[in-house]
This record gives C-alpha cells, sequence and structure tokens, in this order.
C-alpha cells in the first residue's frame, strides 16, 4: 500500500509538472516567433473610439442582465458595425505627427492560387501585402524597389512546394496570383448576389519575385508591394475608389522610426480620438490567454498535491493503527514516547 501510494504521488507530480512546463515552454515559443515576425513599430489605427473585439465582449458580455443604457456621444451601441473609413484630415493629421514614418491603408487581399512562371501547378497561398507590420528578412534577392510594377517576396518553402534547391532561381521569374470579386460586392456596396458579379471571371495578376524570406512559421506568404495589394483588394470588392484618399480604408498602418517612439505616437494618435493597437498589445492578448490556461493547471496542481497530502496522511494513519500492539509492546518494554514517535515520523519523511 505504501508503495502504490508513492507511486500514485509520483506519477501525480510528474504529469502536474510535466503539463506546466508544456504550457510555459509553448507560451514563450510562441511569443518568440510573432516577435519574428512582427515589425514593433508598426501602429494600426481604426477609425474608431474604441477597438471593436473588446468593446463588444466588455459592453455585451459585462452587461448581460443589466437595463439597456442610453447610447451618448461618447458611447455606442456593441451590437452595431461601428467601423468607418478613415477621412483625408485624419490622415494628413496622422502623417503630421512626429517621428511617423509612412501611413499605408490596411488593404484585404484574398487569392485562390498560385502558380510559378512556366509551371501548371497550383499552390495555396496566403497574401501579406507591404507595411501589414509583419516583419520580412531577406535569404536572398534586393527586395521592394520603388518601382510601381508589381513585386513579391515568397516564403522559403516555396522552393520545396516549386521542387527547386536555390532559392536564387526565383529570383526575376513571375508569380500568378488568381483573384476572384467578393460575389456580394457591387462597386464597394454589400448587396445581394447579382449575376453580373457571379458571373465575372478570375483575373491573373502577375508579378516579378524579387526576394525569398528566411525560413518561418508562415510557409504560406507571399509578401507583395503596396501597389499589388491595393489593385487585387480593388478587385475583389469591385471598388475603383477604394484605398484612395477620399476612400483610404477601415484601417491604417502607421510606421514608426523607431521602437522607442511607438508609445509617444500611440497617445498622439488616441488624441485624435481614434484607435491605436500596437504589436505589444495584439501580443499580450495571447499571453492572458496563457495565463489562463497556466492558472488553470496550477489550481489542478494544488489540488493535485492536496489529494497527494491526503493519501499520506492516510497511509500513516493506517500504518499506525496496524502498529498498535507493536507500540503497545514497546511501551511496555520501557520504550520512551518519542522513540515510537521517531518511528512514525520517519515512515512520513519516507512517504513525502
Amino acid at each position: 500500500r505504501t508503495a502504490l501510494t508513492m507511486l500514485g504521488v509520483a506519477i501525480g507530480a510528474l504529469t502536474v509538472t510535466l503539463i506546466f512546463s508544456l504550457g510555459t515552454g509553448l507560451r514563450s515559443f510562441i511569443r518568440v516567433q510573432i516577435e519574428a515576425l512582427a515589425d514593433p513599430r508598426v501602429i494600426q489605427v481604426l477609425g474608431a473610439r474604441n477597438l471593436p473585439i473588446t468593446s463588444i465582449l466588455s459592453n455585451t458580455v459585462g452587461r448581460l442582465g443589466r437595463t439597456p443604457r442610453e447610447i451618448g456621444k461618447n458611447s455606442f451601441n456593441p451590437g452595431a458595425f461601428n467601423l468607418r473609413y478613415l477621412n483625408r484630415k485624419e490622415v494628413e493629421s496622422i502623417r503630421l505627427i512626429p517621428h511617423v514614418v509612412s501611413v499605408t491603408p490596411s488593404t484585404v487581399v484574398f487569392t485562390n492560387y498560385i502558380q510559378l512562371e512556366g509551371d501548371e501547378r497550383k499552390f495555396e497561398v496566403l497574401m501579406i501585402p507591404e507595411g501589414e507590420g509583419f516583419r520580412l528578412e531577406l535569404a536572398c534577392g534586393p527586395g521592394f524597389s520603388d518601382s510601381d510594377d508589381y513585386e513579391v517576396v515568397l516564403a522559403w518553402q516555396y522552393l520545396d512546394a516549386f521542387g527547386l534547391k536555390d532559392p536564387y532561381e526565383l529570383i526575376g521569374k513571375k508569380a500568378k496570383f488568381s483573384v476572384r470579386p467578393f460575389p456580394l460586392s457591387v462597386r464597394g456596396e454589400i448587396s445581394s448576389p447579382s449575376s453580373r458579379i457571379l458571373d465575372m471571371k478570375e483575373k491573373i495578376f502577375e508579378a516579378r519575385i524579387v526576394g525569398v524570406s528566411t525560413k518561418t512559421l508562415l510557409s504560406m506568404a507571399a509578401y507583395v508591394n503596396h501597389g499589388l495589394a491595393v489593385d487585387v483588394a480593388r478587385y475583389f470588392f469591385n471598388d475603383p475608389k477604394l484605398h484612395t484618399e477620399d476612400k483610404f480604408g477601415l484601417a491604417a498602418n502607421v510606421t514608426v522610426d523607431s521602437r522607442q517612439n511607438v508609445g509617444a505616437v500611440k497617445k498622439e494618435i488616441e488624441k485624435l480620438h481614434l484607435t491605436a493597437v500596437t504589436i505589444a498589445e495584439r501580443t499580450g492578448f495571447l499571453d492572458a490567454i496563457f495565463y489562463v490556461i497556466q492558472v488553470v493547471l496550477t489550481i489542478f496542481g494544488v489540488i493535485a498535491l492536496v489529494v497527494a497530502g491526503l493519501g499520506i496522511a492516510n497511509t500513516l494513519l493506517m500504518a499506525t493503527y496496524e502498529r498498535r500492539k507493536e507500540i503497545g509492546l514497546m511501551k511496555a518494554l520501557g520504550c520512551l514516547l518519542y522513540t515510537s514517535d521517531a518511528a512514525d515520523e520517519l515512515d512520513g519523511v519516507d512517504l513525502g
């Protein structure tokens, strides 16, 4: 019984320690990977006073069962779509903030597949526009230029997909991207599907490969320059005026000259009654999730320790109860009380 109790306590303690260690290690791994992919100098700016996701959670879930509030100047209906396009005045005001290097619209791009020039095979792809906050490290190639031509930097894993070994074999070749319009979008407005939109054929965008990125978790990434991203978004939403000065975008990506100035720029942007979200705040959301997981695992660990303590106490009580005659004989022979107590304490130390 003592051996089984010790084995159960050892297995329980090992399991809890292993789970907790794996959670901590996974949290650190994901954080390192995100920091390696994300550019900490980029701030995303939304044309809303509050961040939509957190506002909906705090104003909807947090008010369950309460009386509906009146909507005032500084409040809004959490069930409404509160995003809007940034206007020309707001964009110019952001550009005038010290330490701001560039302000580009946050573009939404969707592609069906990617093809390499001279290869009929189609591969999955995730198109990432330039300036979206992703850190791009080149393994080879010159990278983006100031040209208006379409340019793309492919992820390292595409070498295996295309059956190539030398990344320099990709430099200078053409990559083809297939794009179909969003079926519910008519000139930038959401409406019911029309036969004209549904019958629109796919459009192929060709871009010159100017680089291959280092190997990261984004194995399907195709980093495209701003001109290609904007044209893809306009075709996808069927809106030629999208991402112009009068219809800049639902969000903007603000690049700051250094990481140290991100906090100061964020405060200046918020003075314009806009929402500014930094990379640190995005990773902080993931940290909060993993923190909750670790707390739950810690609670299970405490429960396991309590159960182990009760098991040890039960074993000691049973062992003492079974040795009543032995203890009585020892006392009859003149053994002192602390001698028998010392034997029980040694058993407890051995079990613990």
